[in-house]
């Protein structure tokens, strides 16, 4: 579930509901303390109503490499629960603007027509995580994140930046 929230935003903004997968690689589970990384495909984005009451939607699509450090606390010897911290670093694959039935590249706009409109989209984007993990019989893990994005991928007067709760389930091999 992906938003992102301008400041000093009043509209209302809906969050998405997208997909995020990719490979996850752990230090030593063996241990207590752990430390957790690799590389994801992540869509975020937001929806809600702009100009004369069209709906707006924006996507982006991010490839991001997190580093979070957890602690394993045993609740017996089949079950662990594992609170985590860390952050993400990603980069804009693509992202997409859909407004009244027309979808726009946003790195590809050109709005230099446009009086007062400083338009620079950013496609760096990093933030901090937080979660909890339960990890079952060391082979899989359920986890709940939240993700605060850091970065502006708006433009100087319109700060932008990403909020992500997320759902997983992870297979160790």
């Amino acid at each position: 579930m992906a938003t992102m929230r301008g400041e000093g935003d009043n509209s209302e903004v809906k969050a998405i509901y997208a997909p995020q997968a990719g490979l996850v690689v752990y230090s030593n589970l063996e241990n207590p303390l752990f430390v957790q990384s690799g590389l994801l495909y992540s869509i975020k984005g937001a929806q809600g109503v702009g100009f004369e009451d069209e709906k707006v939607k924006i996507t982006y699509s991010f490839l991001e490499v997190p580093l979070n450090i957890g602690f394993q606390l045993p609740i017996s010897e089949s079950f662990k629960v594992s609170p985590y911290v860390g952050g993400y670093a990603g980069y804009a694959l693509t992202g997409k603007l859909k407004f009244g039935g027309v979808t726009f590249d946003i790195f590809d706009l050109d709005l230099d027509d446009l009086e007062d409109v400083e338009y620079d989209p950013k496609r760096l984007d990093y933030g901090l995580n937080a979660g909890v993990g339960l990890h079952f019989n060391d082979r899989v893990i359920i986890s709940a994140q939240y993700a605060h994005g850091l970065a502006n991928l708006g433009n100087a007067d319109a700060k932008t930046r990403t909020r992500t709760l997320s759902a997983g389930l992870t297979f160790l091999f």
